[in-house]
């Protein structure tokens, strides 16, 4: 919800929980205006133009095409699905309704990636990623060419959700790419589901790359 606050053009105007008195506390708590206990009544409601669908993995098939079949554009949580079929499901749905669906990455990097494709550390030769968990907030993200730090920002936490919601927003009313479609979270779960049937087989498995749609 913080992330949404500091968001600059959208609101939350309802939310959904299992259990309707708890969604009315948390409505309340956070001053929204509509509560419900199921994602089919909350995509009835007129107030809503968009959804953001951050429930269990297990049910984000079910609650994005509830979404889409309201005629809602949405930014569902990663990862898409629990495989790459009900990947694709979602994302035939959402083309066949004309809607945006994209997946909630964390655009914590986004200034930093921008910098990069504007070629302001020259011709990327070579890349390290240190992954780690539990990590301090916020992030000081530094671009160096050579020895030189040619950029340096300092990112919370809630910059980042802020800055996905206003991208996923561009992207409704501006027309705009957004930056993380549908296919992105399909062709990710191809991934994820090649490297489980690796597992299971002892062999390197085929990734199967998808077509995007232009």
């Amino acid at each position: 919800m913080p992330g949404f606050a500091m968001a600059t053009n959208s609101r939350v105007t309802a939310l959904s929980r299992r259990n309707l008195r708890e969604a009315r506390q948390s409505a309340a708590e956070y001053k929204i205006l509509h509560a419900f206990d199921s994602a089919t009544s909350l995509c009835r409601c007129t107030d809503v133009d968009a959804v953001f669908v951050a429930t269990p993995n297990s049910s984000h098939l079910h609650n994005v095409i509830v979404a889409i079949g309201s005629g809602k554009s949405v930014l569902c949580e990663k990862p898409m699905g629990l495989n790459s079929n009900e990947c694709s499901l979602m994302v035939a749905a959402a083309r066949t309704a004309k809607v945006v669906l994209g997946v909630a990455q964390i655009f914590r990097f986004a200034h930093s990636i921008n910098c990069v494709a504007a070629g302001q550390i020259g011709k990327p030769v070579l890349a390290r990623v240190f992954v780690s968990w539990g990590h301090s907030d916020p992030v000081a993200i530094e671009l160096r060419r050579g020895a030189e730090v040619v950029d340096r920002e300092v990112v919370w936490k809630t910059d980042a959700y802020a800055r996905q919601i206003d991208a996923f927003s561009a992207a409704l009313e501006g027309g705009l790419q957004f930056p993380v479609p549908g296919e992105e979270g399909w062709q990710n779960q191809e991934v994820v589901d090649a490297a489980y049937r690796s597992a299971g087989t002892g062999k390197i498995e085929t990734v199967r790359t998808l077509e995007r749609t232009k």
